[in-house]
């Protein structure tokens, strides 16, 4: 694989828990108006500002992509029906690549080493990487491309079969959730991500009585998610919270 990078700016990509957005693309959840508050409220050092608004903006994308705020849930059947068209179809590419003759496998490999050529990346900063370029983060968060190679194709595709497959098996043991759990129990993942590893804050969950919350980070939680679905109630966020924290304090460091 080859590896591209720009130091000359910083920018977050991927990382396991959250795709985030890339500086040049306007926010769309986050006004300045709602982010200057929220940085005021709680005394975010602007120095993290551009940092905490873009993984905000990103944790708000995963909410939405997973279809946070829906309330109408395919049934596990259904769910099983599309997966397993794509488990399938994507069998079929895969016996199809690995069955090629020499010479339609050679021709394929000119025509990905001529479109990668092409495709280089010449600048990171603006992202919108065309195939065979990925984005990924690699020990520090400057933009790197890594362009996958014609060997990698079959190796991917096989891939996306086996993640089918094994969604396919968590709708038979009713491992799969609710659509609008899962994405609000992400969202407060990366809120986590950012308390603790971005803003170095403890991320504790206090509340009164009436399910108010008092700690820095609860309040937080509550204020970040308004611009997300302000009718969601505050008491399905600190939920939401409290299962995070719990989840985190049973399991080891490593694992984390």
């Amino acid at each position: 694989m080859r590896g591209y990078r720009n130091p000359s700016k910083k920018l977050f990509f991927a990382n396991k828990v959250c795709p985030m957005r890339e500086f040049s693309q306007p926010p769309t959840i986050y006004s300045d108006a709602i982010f200057e508050h929220l940085a005021q409220e709680f005394k975010i050092d602007p120095e993290f500002h551009a940092e905490v608004r873009t993984r905000l903006e990103g944790a708000g994308d995963v909410w939405k992509r997973l279809g946070g705020g829906t309330t109408d849930s395919l049934r596990p059947g259904e769910i099983k029906k599309e997966l397993q068209q794509v488990s399938k179809q994507a069998g079929k590419l895969y016996d199809r690549l690995k069955a090629l003759s020499l010479d339609a496998n050679h021709a394929l490999m000119q025509s990905h080493e001529r479109i990668g050529q092409a495709a280089a990346p010449k600048d990171l900063e603006q992202g919108d990487l065309q195939y065979p370029f990925v984005a990924i983060t690699e020990g520090d968060p400057s933009p790197v491309a890594i362009a996958l190679q014609a060997k990698d194709l079959s190796k991917i595709i096989s891939g996306i079969r086996d993640v089918a497959e094994a969604a396919i098996d968590d709708q038979k043991t009713g491992r799969a959730g609710k659509k609008s759990d899962d994405a609000l129990r992400l969202w407060i993942t990366n809120i986590e991500t950012i308390w603790i590893d971005i803003l170095g804050r403890p991320f504790s969950r206090d509340v009164t009585d009436a399910g108010d919350p008092i700690s820095e980070a609860a309040r937080f939680c509550v204020e970040a998610f308004k611009p997300i679905d302000a009718a969601l109630p505050s008491s399905r966020v600190l939920n939401a919270m409290k299962t995070r924290i719990k989840a985190t304090q049973q399991k080891p460091l490593e694992d984390l």
